[in-house]
């Protein structure tokens, strides 16, 4: 074998090369029994992946926990707002029954008055045609319906309406 100047041989070197903080050093030392050459590459290689596959397994992990604390300080600052809203929808809706229950009642109160407007003027159309009959009575007669006598507002004295001298 080929001697190094520290008096070592080619495959300590490589085996001092490798890796100090590995576990598994003892892997990547030749053994003897050991018959394809190609096998401690392999090793090597399959030890070198595994560790960069736990290295990526790591940084994930590590990500996936700081999404987490992020989303949880986050569900604690949205919570309370979650809250707030949810009372004032509930204060929301209890409003809007009173403002239904009060329209409700308006709209009631509204064709109330629609049906004793609607009698009020029947009524006055009644009192028209009442005083459109006097008229014609009096016309009959030969009474002129717009004299003041029969235009008169009755008085309180108790007469008949008709002045005396």
């Amino acid at each position: 074998m080929e001697q190094t100047k520290e008096g070592s041989n080619t495959n300590e070197k490589m085996v001092s090369d490798v890796d100090s903080s590995s576990t598994h050093v003892e892997e990547f030392q030749p053994q003897k029994h050991d018959k394809d050459p190609g096998l401690n590459l392999r090793r090597t290689v399959s030890n070198h992946s595994a560790k960069k596959s736990r290295k990526k397994k790591w940084k994930i992990i590590k990500k996936l926990e700081d999404e987490a604390k992020m989303l949880q300080a986050q569900l604690a600052i949205l919570k309370p707002e979650h809250e707030r809203q949810k009372k004032q929808l509930q204060l929301l809706m209890e409003e809007e029954k009173a403002l239904l229950k009060e329209m409700h009642d308006l709209q009631e109160k509204a064709l109330l008055k629609d049906a004793e407007n609607e009698k009020s003027m029947e009524t006055i159309k009644m009192l028209k045609e009442l005083r459109q009959k006097q008229v014609e009575e009096l016309l009959k007669l030969d009474i002129d319906p717009f004299d003041s006598v029969f235009n008169a507002a009755p008085s309180c004295e108790g007469g008949s309406g008709s002045k005396s001298p």
